[in-house]
């Protein structure tokens, strides 16, 4: 068919667009190396600034008694292991020295500088063996008349932020373009042209880099769980660093006695950042990565859902930019920082896409359900639990459809497929329920997080137990203003005559789930009526992000819904620009808090986990010395997270107990031979060392046999499904 003239012109825009694509990447690697692609280092200046003494006494301000001794003390870091380089600017005319010390007594080499006579500018470097909790540098004045103390200079060591910066914006533009030529081979209506998929394009990238501002300075803003997923990193890296795959035990929390949190709080999908961690990359800069590939991810999962729901390219865009821009969303991102729960809303357009097509589709694709289960499942249980009501309420829905149409069959293999899926965590789950771990007793009344109605679209009030509910922060907006006209307008246009009959139904599903989380809902009720089930969600406001969704999937279909692509593109351009105002406050209150961790910086604590051995006594934790019996030599003790090597020597049969949890699956090896080992009275981990033992003791996290066989189902089972898609369908599920 002969083509217009403006769909020629289009064509011709879209082979310069190509070229220029290829300019701008060029200029942007330019651009990206020339900004510093060379390792950085955080630096600690003046930790002691301008001490001068004389005679033993302080020559500037109050006047002390004999000032000999220790003279300064600080800074109080928490770092991670790594070589250090500490700089000095005195002036003596006798030797000083400065003393290291920390609160898990970390190893560091040297453990004592001598401060050298003479006016000379010292250059020293520091090893920490291990991570240390609150580093102390304590200045001596030991001798000589007088000591001057210009400054005192700490620098990190060398962290590769920049590089990951390029090469995530390469990634990115692989991807685009990669995309972008997939698309070309299916040009045929004119939505389809090269111009038009480009401004949808750039439309989305510009609602995701929006909705990432707060991430756009060399400082990571503290929320309210961010040190908690900071800690999870850590301890996935160091459980990859130790050779587990997938990772079980990190040796990161609980001061190196290790934490079992990859198995209770799943974080497979987060094993890319652990791999930056290792590679170099800072922990607030791997934070601002993921919180910038969640707003990727949600943009282009609501887009490729919508996309098959809505059926048209601008609505498909027009809800995926209300998705990513909610307000809701946004504030469970940056103000509750509720990094595992906002990855698996990511994936949730994927997994209600799966749903919608097994129920209703035209072409039952029940893999796109197993897969989008599993991803939310590897990423926050709780929102598993809300997904899973939501998935039973729709089944119910249409439970006449699915008998008439014969789809039980399919909902049956998706369920069974996520099971397979998802068996290498839950088998080791199973084995740490048997050997009594569980989790601290958060479990709460939950109606207390119940918010009020009004608070749908307003800013945060007081709810009945005088507590600012849903995000903590008085300025957060819950789903606000752009939802709110979306659905109005989508009852609007009903009411003139127009066919909202899909806008509806999206609208009507948000708001029963909006109001769900309201004080005005049966929510105490039917918890009662459960025996309490409910409070296993903790916060019912965390339904307001799928609500949030649904309620996109509204406004972009009503708002869109025009008789000519100009006008529905200016709406798209309309949508954007609302939602970026009305969010505006919420991203510019985390953009600009003082509350915040620079790159290069790991000065975070190491925080106490919830998921515990029965016995385990936190007064432990400040004990990271290796105890053993009388009878016992032990030399050159080294504990690396998970890993302990020791020579040890002993006439008599022994014990010895090291600082690390007795969670099942270690192993304890003296020169290559097995040894049985046990718990103490306090969860730690004893080994029993037999008469006349003598060599090298090894321990180290191994897991279980049976373990292994669940990673091999799993890894089937994926390899499987989606040679099955492949092979199946002409088209993978989750794209159009």
């Amino acid at each position: 068919m002969e083509r217009s003239k403006k769909e020629k012109e289009d064509l011709k825009r879209g082979i310069e667009m190509k070229r220029w694509g290829k300019a701008i990447l060029i200029l942007s690697l330019i651009v990206v190396w020339g900004g510093g692609l060379l390792p950085k280092h955080a630096e600690w200046r003046n930790l002691q600034y301008r001490l001068s003494f004389r005679d033993g006494r302080f020559a500037f301000g109050e006047q002390f008694d004999d000032a000999y001794g220790e003279v300064g003390v600080g800074p109080s870091l928490d770092l991670p292991e790594g070589e250090y380089v500490l700089t000095l600017q005195t002036d003596a005319d006798a030797e000083n020295e400065v003393v290291f010390g920390t609160e898990n007594d970390a190893k560091i080499e040297p453990e004592r500088i001598v401060i050298e006579p003479d006016g000379d500018t010292q250059t020293v470097k520091i090893t920490l063996r291990q991570a240390a909790k609150a580093l102390q540098m304590h200045l001596m004045y030991t001798g000589g008349t007088y000591l001057d103390v210009y400054s005192i200079h700490l620098q990190s060591p060398a962290y590769a932020d920049n590089r990951f910066t390029l090469t995530f914006f390469v990634l990115l533009l692989a991807a685009m373009y990669g995309l972008y030529e997939a698309e070309k081979k299916r040009i045929a209506p004119a939505d389809e042209l090269p111009m038009a998929r480009m401004r949808v394009a750039l439309l989305l990238l510009a609602a995701a880099a929006f909705a990432s501002i707060p991430t756009m300075k060399d400082s990571l803003t503290y929320g309210l769980d961010t040190t908690f997923h900071m800690a999870r990193i850590r301890n996935l890296a160091d459980a990859l660093k130790a050779g587990q795959f997938p990772a079980r035990v990190g040796g990161f929390s609980y001061n190196g006695y290790g934490a079992v949190t990859s198995v209770f709080y799943p974080d497979f999908l987060l094993t890319p950042l652990a791999l930056m961690l290792l590679a170099g990359a800072s922990v607030p800069y791997v934070m601002h990565a993921f919180t910038v590939a969640v707003n990727l991810l949600a943009a282009y999962t609501a887009y490729v859902c919508a996309r098959r729901v809505l059926g048209e390219r601008m609505k498909a865009a027009c809800a995926s930019v209300f998705y990513v821009l909610s307000a809701d969303r946004l504030m469970s991102l940056y103000t509750r920082a509720a990094m595992g729960e906002m990855l698996a809303m990511s994936f949730f357009p994927i997994f209600f896409l799966g749903l919608w097509e097994t129920l209703r589709g035209e072409k039952v694709r029940w893999p796109t359900l197993a897969l989008g289960a599993t991803a939310i499942f590897q990423c926050h249980m709780i929102s598993t639990l809300l997904c899973a009501g939501m998935a039973a309420g729709m089944g119910l829905l249409y439970l006449p459809r699915v008998i008439r149409e014969k789809r039980v069959g399919a909902i049956l293999k998706a369920m069974a497929a996520t099971l397979l899926l998802n068996l290498f965590v839950l088998v080791p789950m199973t084995t740490f329920v048997r050997q009594g771990v569980s989790a601290a007793n958060t479990l709460t009344d939950s109606s207390y997080w119940l918010i009020q109605p009004a608070q749908l679209f307003l800013d945060a009030v007081e709810s009945d137990g005088g507590q600012v509910v849903a995000g903590m922060n008085a300025d957060a907006i819950v789903l606000g203003l752009p939802l709110l006209l979306g659905g109005f307008l989508a009852v609007y246009r009903a009411a003139t005559g127009e066919n909202m009959r899909r806008a509806l139904g999206f609208g009507t599903a948000g708001l029963l789930l909006a109001f769900a989380c309201t004080t005005a809902s049966p929510w105490r009720s039917v918890n009662e009526m459960l025996h309490g089930l409910l409070n296993y969600v903790q916060m019912p406001f965390r339904i307001l992000t799928m609500a949030s969704f649904f309620l996109a999937l509204c406004s972009g279909d009503a708002l869109c819904t025009a008789q000519t692509e100009k006008k529905k593109e200016a709406r798209l351009w309309a949508a954007l620009a609302l939602c970026a105002v009305c969010v505006h406050p919420l991203l510019s209150d985390h953009a600009l808090s003082t509350r915040i961790l620079p790159y290069g910086r790991e000065d975070f604590s190491s925080i106490n986990l919830d998921y515990r051995l029965p016995n385990m006594d936190e007064s432990t934790l400040e004990d990271t010395q290796i105890a053993v019996s009388d009878s016992v030599e032990i030399t050159d003790f080294q504990k690396d997270g998970t890993h302990i090597v020791a020579n040890i020597a002993t006439e008599q049969a022994a014990s010895l107990t090291v600082p690390l949890f007795a969670f099942d699956g270690y192993e304890a090896k003296l020169d290559g031979q097995a040894l049985d080992w046990t718990q103490d009275d306090r969860a730690r981990l004893t080994v029993r060392l037999p008469e006349n033992a003598r060599g090298r003791l090894e321990i180290r996290y191994v897991g279980k046999a049976i373990w292994r066989a669940a990673d091999a189902v799993s890894a089937a089972t994926l390899i499987g499904l989606l040679f099955w898609m492949k092979k199946g369908e002409k088209k993978a599920c989750w794209t159009h």
